[in-house]
């Protein structure tokens, strides 16, 4: 049996100027301690990690290394999975492109992965950048080119446990929903 559970509050990060951010949200603390997990999924801002590559705001390490360090006081064999996602379509500024940002992204999170701790770091954005070669047609962005439509929401979710279970996905039935 797998269980599930989730803290998704629009706009929290691990560390957060404008709300209580993972590391200190009380919620997010109960849910820490609720159970011995296998395994917890950080997914942080990913604007914190689209700017240079090889280089994570020292605030966000830290808050990381916080959150890290509260899940493995909860239960020291939990896997943490750092979330490597994709970034807005377009990239970030006029010069850049949404390949190089996700690769920014995916990169600075090993960078964050390496500085906290050596644990996973799901290659989300990686796998966006591949379906985007291979399957132009389909559209992973919302109207708004930040968010993820529906293909994209499943496509990280299938790359999320292909991560964690190291199962083979492609022959598995989906019609959407």
């Amino acid at each position: 049996a797998v269980t599930v559970d989730s803290r998704t509050k629009p706009g929290m990060a691990v560390a957060n100027e404008q709300m209580t951010g993972h590391a200190a949200d009380q919620t997010s603390q109960a849910k820490i301690v609720s159970q011995q997990w296998d395994y917890i999924v950080v997914q942080d801002n990913q604007g914190n990690f689209a700017g240079s590559s090889g280089s994570v705001p020292s605030w966000c390490v830290n808050a990381n290394t916080t959150l890290y360090g509260q899940i493995k006081a909860n239960d020291s064999c939990t896997r943490i999975v750092y979330f490597a996602g994709w970034g807005p379509a377009g990239g970030t500024s006029g010069s850049d492109n949404t390949v190089s940002c996700i690769n920014r992204i995916h990169n600075n999170s090993i960078v964050l992965n390496n500085a906290v701790a050596d644990e996973i770091v799901s290659p989300i954005g990686k796998a966006w950048i591949t379906s985007m070669s291979q399957l132009p047609g389909e559209n992973l962005y919302s109207s708004d080119n930040q968010h993820p439509s529906m293909e994209g929401v499943y496509l990280t979710a299938a790359t999320i446990l292909t991560t964690i279970f190291k199962t083979d996905l492609t022959n598995v039935n989906y019609s959407g929903g």
